[in-house]
């Protein structure tokens, strides 16, 4: 018994050893399916949104984003969203509902592999597309352009950011993470994250240049990318920025109505011009 002892704990061992490798290969494998959500829409349900929000579509034989625009004025700015990981575009009608009285352009920018949209999920994809939209937006419409990143948003705009100077003239981070590393980490402290993941959305690296203004937006109760991260990321900014806290909001239950006043304060601190004393 005494000699069988060990054969059987080693045995245990050994098993162990190889349901984690498994397991472990398992998440590497299928990852982008922790990441990223995308949901399909149907033609109809595609136009009943569009119809609804006000929206048309804009490049959407390439880019398949969204516009609306102030009616009856000039825009005082542009500004490109970058979505969170579940939904599409077409459900972030909040920013062009409180954005565009305020007298700004909304561009909803949709990611490859989302809501029809052809290509493949992943940063390299993702990032390239909002480096292309961006552009875009320059090329179409003058004036200053800001880049809102909503969460995954967030990480996909730093990207397009880094080593693409002038790209944007400010930046709004909602929820933001400082690397999807630092949060994974925190999720799975169980998994060597670090060399699994494949994409990588290292916010604070991809903006250590950036020298334009920014907004960090945190919701104090988010379990999804608690706001420690957040924080990180607005240490690492070197330029003008704020910071504002959403008290008692999680992930998804931050003050989206059309009437906060932050939505003001927000946009004149990241596009000094186009603000206006009041809103």
């Amino acid at each position: 018994m005494t000699n069988r002892q060990p054969v059987k704990l080693l045995n245990i061992l050994v098993a162990l050893v190889v349901a984690y490798a498994i397991f472990c290969g398992l998440v590497f494998a299928f990852q982008e399916r922790l990441l990223y959500f995308p949901l399909t829409l149907a033609p109809d349900e595609l136009a009943m949104l569009v119809r609804d929000g006000n929206l048309r579509p804009w490049r959407p034989e390439s880019l398949h984003a969204y516009l609306r625009q102030p009616e009856g004025r000039s825009a005082r700015a542009t500004v490109v969203v970058f979505h969170g990981n579940a939904g599409t575009a077409l459900h972030r009608d909040m920013f062009t509902e409180a954005l565009v009285p305020l007298g700004f352009r909304v561009i909803l920018a949709e990611y490859p592999g989302y809501a029809g949209k052809p290509g493949s999920l992943g940063e390299a994809s993702l990032v390239a597309d909002a480096v292309a939209t961006l552009r875009a937006a320059r090329e179409d419409f003058p004036g200053p352009l800001i880049g809102w990143g909503e969460s995954l948003g967030a990480g996909v705009l730093g990207a397009a950011l880094a080593g693409n100077p002038g790209l944007v003239d400010g930046i709004v981070l909602m929820t933001p993470w400082d690397s999807l590393a630092d949060v994974a980490s925190h999720h799975y402290p169980y998994l060597p994250v670090r060399w699994m993941l494949r994409d990588r959305y290292d916010t604070v690296a991809n903006l250590q240049d950036f020298p334009g203004p920014a907004a960090v937006l945190l919701a104090t109760e988010d379990q999804v990318i608690p706001a420690r991260f957040g924080h990180r990321l607005f240490d690492a900014l070197s330029g003008r920025k704020i910071l504002h806290i959403f008290p008692g909001a999680d992930h998804n239950s931050w003050p989206f109505d059309p009437s906060q006043r932050w939505w003001g304060e927000v946009m004149r601190a990241v596009s000094p011009g186009a603000g206006r004393s009041g809103d």
